[in-house]
């Protein structure tokens, strides 16, 4: 067992059927935030990884934050229980692939979680529509 202060505070859970191009911003986002003085966990859920996302995960393969787990089956709900198994943090985030987080959306988060009584936090979502 790892050492508790070891762990990531927050590990965000992305699911993916089939990644594209337009899931590259999203985890350029996550993996350019900061949860505190650290990086967050990123646990990327993949189904069937598309050839332009394949170069976007070749170029990031080194992060030491990012973990990418295969998932053999489909379904929402089964890859988010393989990302929250595979996660390591305290608080398990999830985002879709193709959404992009405000700078901040993690520590906005954390603080939720460390100040208030609660065990779920959402937030809002605005549509981005081309």
């Amino acid at each position: 067992m790892k050492d508790e202060e070891a762990l990531p505070h927050t590990s965000v859970v992305v699911c993916s059927y089939q990644p594209g191009e337009d899931a590259v911003p999203s985890l350029q986002a996550l993996l350019g935030e900061r949860s505190g003085n650290e990086e967050p966990e990123v646990v990327l859920v993949v189904h069937r990884p598309g050839s332009p996302f394949s170069r976007f995960l070749r170029e990031v393969e080194d992060r030491t934050n990012l973990k990418v787990v295969e998932d053999p089956g489909t379904g929402l709900s089964r890859a988010r229980n393989i990302g929250i198994r595979e996660s390591t943090g305290g608080i398990v985030a999830f985002l879709d692939d193709t959404a992009t987080p405000d700078a901040g959306w993690l520590d906005a988060i954390e603080t939720a979680f460390d100040t208030q009584a609660c065990e779920a936090v959402g937030g809002e979502i605005l549509p981005v529509w081309d």
